[in-house]
């Protein structure tokens, strides 16, 4: 599998991401067609994508791009109806990427791509599991059996929101 930077980044956890996936590109997919962005020097597909987690949702909430021969564009031109932001429901599937605090890898090399810092399992726009890598081509691993109230139940927590009582289920733990 070759993984390659385009230039999107996502917010997750007061932390700052380069994405791998590009979840815009399922949006096109979807409506029919793709817009004709003028290219530019970092984005070969003309334009880069701002995103977010908010409480286990993917949102989109900013872009810089430019139509092919004129003005630059924003969220509006899109989606004229949405807000600040964009719920991404329409995208399914891996949402990979690196933490920007860190030297990004070169991942020109295939034999030597290492393993995305956070990997995101997303579901209609939720998320619906989580990988962390803490070191480099570590995964993270998940203790047999988590004492409750430690802080690996709570981050567990946080990613299974399966109701509408889940504000509930995070004060008991």
């Amino acid at each position: 599998m070759s993984f390659e930077f385009h230039g999107d980044t996502l917010l997750h956890r007061e932390r700052t991401f380069e994405l791998v996936d590009q979840p815009l590109e399922q949006y096109f997919e979807l409506i029919g067609s793709r817009p004709e962005f003028e290219a530019d020097g970092r984005a070969e597909r003309g334009y880069t994508a701002e995103w977010m987690i908010d409480d286990g949702w993917l949102f989109l909430v900013g872009m810089t791009a430019r139509w092919s021969g004129a003005e630059s564009l924003s969220l509006k031109h899109l989606f004229p109806f949405a807000g600040n932001r964009v719920f991404a429901a329409w995208y399914h599937g891996p949402l990979r990427a690196f933490r920007t605090d860190r030297p990004l890898p070169d991942l020109s090399d295939p034999a030597r791509q290492p393993y995305p810092h956070l990997t995101l399992k997303i579901e209609h726009g939720r998320i619906a599991s989580t990988s962390v890598i803490e070191r480099f081509g570590q995964p993270q691993a998940a203790p047999a059996s988590p004492q409750r109230g430690s802080a690996q139940v709570v981050e567990l927590a946080a990613f299974r929101r399966p109701s509408v009582h889940a504000a509930f289920e995070d004060v008991m733990i």
